[in-house]
């Protein structure tokens, strides 16, 4: 996400572009002669205030590169070479032919290089850029390129829309990932007839989005209608149907462009429970007009740490002592505490539970660095389905967990949300396995899936759901299930963890089922981390 600071050095340093150049460039010829001035009213050359010629040197080269950084250094080599004496005062003495030419040819070489080496660092920018903002397949501007743009702005007379591809699944399986994308590229060209080109984004595999001025869109919104619902799609000639559907916040005041992108996706998400082509937003469409607000808030929840995490441990059921830790998300709001399902399912319906993820493993790293004197384990956090459709989410993950020693972090997956694609989630587990990071799938017994599924995917950690555990102990049928569970986990290489224990005679039947770890209020509750850190110093690990 660029910052407004990034945005700064992109115009003035990275790119200057239009009059931004001509000032770069006044800038430094206006120096040369000022700083030839002060090193000759100094003393000459032989003084300190020689060096200054590096500024517009290396200011010439990292705005024009290696020529520019070659040419500067020449005309400062000129300079302060044969034009400047060696001192000026008490006695004038001039340089010797062999220092000023070595001057030369060092400027000249210390511009050629800085030159150089910034232009190869321009170029891996950009390209990082580009994977960023990017659309990988397609190059359409992506999410993040719509944060970059506006991530601060105001909307005003703008209308946002959000078209859906429900059944973009279906889609791949029948005509394979490089037809379906010739396909989103069609959509694309359809779309520019209606909006700028640089007005539409790709979000993922099945989003576009667009906006553009409200007395536009009501002169267009007929015809774009018609046109999208009459339009025949074709891959290699052969028909498809598309289950598209499509929202539109047309706001009445002024709105954050992200927040009024939030609503445009509620309302294509209404449109398509309600079989329609199209839906505008208004807040019925959310359960309650407070719904909406929390998800406004949370953008502004994360900038102010309204958000916290508390921390659960597990423990290991032979020994007693901490296994590893879960991170729980609260949200403390004016003076009341939320839980992760007053406002998790929410912000699953938009891309805030990105935002949310990310903050969650950035606060997770940053206490382990703190907890790290006393506990030697991993924390883990929970993934939730919709972060599963964002690879670059994950390799940004990824990347920030690696950069920590011994692959602190666990990662959660519901198996519910696992069985909802299998085959992507499989491409998640095996991109996370590829990174060394462990991986447990939470609330097990609960998604439906078959042992069959499961035994193949590569995975650290069964988490068997609290139902089971609150019931083994009157239930021989749900015991014998747990029992099962276990066998089955140990048998494909994977260790047991049991949620929700809140008895001594549950952690008990769990020790004669041979269930490794468990998780619980029989234990603690969850830990804030001055908390936790306090209970690690009096239980050390």
């Amino acid at each position: 996400m660029q910052t407004k600071r990034q945005s700064i050095l992109t115009a003035w340093i990275l790119k200057p572009e239009g009059y931004r150049r001509y000032i770069m460039l006044s800038a430094i010829v206006i120096l040369l002669p000022i700083i030839y001035t002060v090193v000759y009213f100094t003393g000459g050359i032989k003084y300190a205030y020689s060096h200054t010629m590096y500024l517009p040197i290396i200011m010439a080269a990292i705005i024009f590169g290696v020529h520019g950084g070659f040419i500067i250094g020449l005309i400062a080599g000129f300079l302060l070479g044969p034009m400047m004496p060696l001192t000026v005062t008490p006695v004038y003495e001039a340089q010797n032919f062999l220092n000023w030419i070595y001057r030369i040819l060092f400027f000249c070489g210390i511009g050629s290089i800085v030159g150089y080496l910034f232009t190869a660092f321009k170029k891996h920018y950009y390209q990082a850029t580009a994977l960023m903002t990017q659309h990988q397949e397609t190059q359409f501007p992506n999410y993040n390129a719509f944060i970059n743009d506006f991530e601060d702005s105001t909307l005003t007379n703008q209308v946002v829309l959000t078209l859906i591809i429900f059944n973009y699944e279906p889609l791949v399986s029948l005509i394979g990932r490089k037809s379906y994308n010739q396909f989103m590229i069609d959509m694309h060209a359809v779309l520019t007839r209606f909006f700028l080109e640089s007005n539409i984004y790709q979000d993922g595999n099945r989003k576009f989005f667009a906006y553009t001025d409200q007395s536009h869109f009501k002169e267009i919104q007929n015809v774009f209608f018609e046109t999208l619902s009459n339009h025949t799609w074709t891959v290699n000639q052969i028909p498809l149907h598309i289950d598209v559907h499509i929202g539109i916040h047309d706001p009445e005041s002024a709105i954050s462009m992200i927040d009024s992108l939030f609503a445009s996706e509620i309302a294509a998400s209404h449109a398509k429970k309600s079989n329609s082509l199209y839906a505008f937003y208004h807040t019925e469409l959310s359960k309650t007009s407070h719904h909406v607000a929390l998800l406004g808030a949370i953008p502004t929840a994360l900038k102010n740490d309204e958000l916290y995490l508390v921390y659960q441990p597990t423990f290991d059921l032979k020994t007693g002592k901490i296994f590893d830790i879960e991170a729980l998300i609260r949200w403390k709001k004016n003076d009341e505490i939320l839980f992760p399902a007053d406002f998790i399912p929410l912000a699953e319906q938009t891309r805030t539970i990105d935002l949310i993820t990310e903050w969650v493993a950035d606060k997770a790293l940053s206490d382990l660095k703190e907890i790290r004197p006393y506990f030697k384990g991993r924390i883990a956090i929970n993934i939730s389905q919709k972060n599963l459709d964002n690879f670059t989410l994950f390799n940004q993950l990824i990347q920030k967990i690696q950069k920590e020693s011994l692959s602190p972090i666990i990662i959660e997956i519901t198996e519910s949300d696992l069985m909802q694609n299998i085959n992507q989630s499989k491409q998640i587990i095996d991109m996370i396995k590829d990174a060394n990071i462990h991986i447990a799938i939470d609330d097990f017994g609960t998604g439906y899936s078959s042992f069959a599924i499961l035994s193949n995917l590569d995975i650290n950690q069964l988490k068997i759901d609290q139902m089971f555990i609150a019931k083994m102990l009157n239930s021989r049928k749900d015991e014998k299930i747990v029992d099962m569970m276990i066998k089955f986990a140990h048998n494909s290489g994977y260790v047991v963890t049991a949620e929700g224990v809140e008895t001594k005679e549950a952690e008990a039947k769990l020790k004669e089922l041979n269930c490794d770890y468990a998780q619980g209020y029989y234990y603690t509750k969850p830990l804030t981390l001055k908390t936790l850190k306090a209970y690690l110093k009096r239980n050390p690990i």
